[in-house]
């Protein structure tokens, strides 16, 4: 029978935990022809050993100005996790028309996403794409989007002929007003009774017309008129109300 010896001497083993690093993916805008940092932010930072990015860089965050598809590698020691980023361009937006609804100014413009906000003098922006009650003339058409600084602009004529004038001096449409004909190239204005009698014109300037003919009052009635502008003839008639 063989005999042995237990030994009391005792190896230490040392065992190491790596903690899977705690992220969350995300779904982020950025404004077109800017930049945006893009961040891996475990909510565990303190056991991360490293990070790598899918266009290879190995900080914490990046700066990108491209939308697309990002994941970072996020490690902690032996052990490691995937956080992807979707990244979508908010674009600038598009002035696609204009018009005049009588004395109102009605915007048309598009984006891909956000809130379009519309201006006709550049600091005083609303959500609203109509604006009521604006005297002809020439203007400034702004357009931005709420999330971003860029600001899409362009030129634009506002011209209507109105409907009724009342010449009884209280300021208000007391005079038949073509405003901003006059940024026209070429123009020409008639005003006629219902018998054909010309009563005022003008040509390739300005018109305003107060309801006289050689300095008396015209009493209430409508009146007809031909305007002509770069070519294009509108006839109608509008009603003077005293």
């Amino acid at each position: 029978m063989l005999g042995g010896c237990l030994s009391t001497t005792r190896t230490p083993l040392q065992v190491n935990y790596f903690e899977i690093p705690n992220v969350t993916d995300e779904t982020l805008e950025f404004c077109e022809n800017t930049s945006i940092t893009l961040f891996a932010n475990p909510t565990n930072p303190g056991i991360v050993t490293s990070y790598l990015w899918s266009n290879g860089e190995t900080t914490d965050q990046i700066d990108v100005s491209s939308a697309g598809t990002y994941t970072v590698q996020v490690n902690s020691g032996s052990c490691s996790v995937i956080k992807t980023i979707q990244l979508n361009q908010i674009n600038n937006p598009t002035i696609e028309s204009v018009i005049s609804d009588g004395n109102d100014i009605i915007i048309n413009a598009s984006s891909n996403t956000g809130t379009l906000l519309y201006s006709l003098n550049g600091n005083i922006f609303q959500p609203s794409n109509t604006f009521f009650n604006v005297d002809g003339g020439l203007y400034t058409i702004y357009v931005k989007n709420q999330e971003c600084a860029h600001i899409t602009s362009q030129s634009y004529l506002h011209f209507y002929i109105p409907k009724f004038f009342t010449p009884n001096n209280d300021g208000e449409n007391d005079v038949f007003d073509l405003k901003g004909i006059e940024y026209y190239s070429t123009s020409f204005v008639s005003i006629f009774d219902r018998y054909g009698k010309l009563l005022k014109s003008s040509r390739n300037s300005s018109f305003s017309w107060d309801g006289t003919f050689n300095n008396q009052q015209l009493p209430t009635n409508d009146y007809w008129y031909i305007v002509v502008i770069d070519g294009q003839k509108f006839t109608g008639h509008v009603t003077l109300k005293r």
